[in-house]
């Protein structure tokens, strides 16, 4: 796969065109000149929700109500521990819709408090090397403990563990 222009160096950083890194990766990339949009589609070839438009409509994920155009991901897992994890990255596409998104899905599964208690302390991460410490917030009506783990990274990862497990928060 070659670039079909140079690599810029700017201020100690290097610049590559967003598709050749996109398609690198698997991605599928579309151009909209008419609002001067990148799409970039990250699913695997295959995935159920391959030709959702892109309209704004709202969709069910795992229990949670999302924008079907939404740039967080939310994956259900399997470990006995943690039931669902939602990431969201600084480093996405627009990170303020990113967090927008994750107070709905959030407000759509448990309550206003517990979407506001997460958005408050995710608000704290300004970019990729912001330390976010964790989080743990406790849902009484669903018996169960949303995790905000430390972030280090561009990444921040809300883990919901399943209904009675208590975490070893005495470190």
């Amino acid at each position: 796969n070659l670039m079909d222009t140079e690599a810029l160096l700017k201020e100690d950083r290097t610049f590559v065109p967003v598709r050749f890194v996109s398609e690198g990766l698997g991605a599928k990339v579309d151009w909209d000149p008419a609002v001067r949009t990148v799409y970039i589609d990250t699913r695997e070839k295959g995935d159920s929700k391959d030709d959702t438009p892109k309209d704004g409509s709202i969709i069910e994920k795992y229990g949670y109500l999302v924008p079907n155009n939404t740039n967080i991901i939310i994956s259900k897992s399997n470990n006995g521990i943690i039931e669902t994890s939602i990431l969201i990255s600084v480093l996405r596409l627009d990170f303020e819709k990113q967090i927008e998104d994750l107070v709905f899905a959030i407000e759509s599964r448990f309550s206003k408090d517990i979407a506001n208690e997460i958005e408050k302390h995710v608000r704290q991460k300004k970019s990729r090397w912001t330390h976010l410490p964790e989080k743990y917030i406790y849902v009484k009506e669903t018996n169960q403990y949303i995790w905000i783990r430390e972030s280090q990274t561009d990444s921040i990862s809300i883990e919901v563990m399943v209904p009675g497990y208590v975490p070893d928060t005495s470190e």
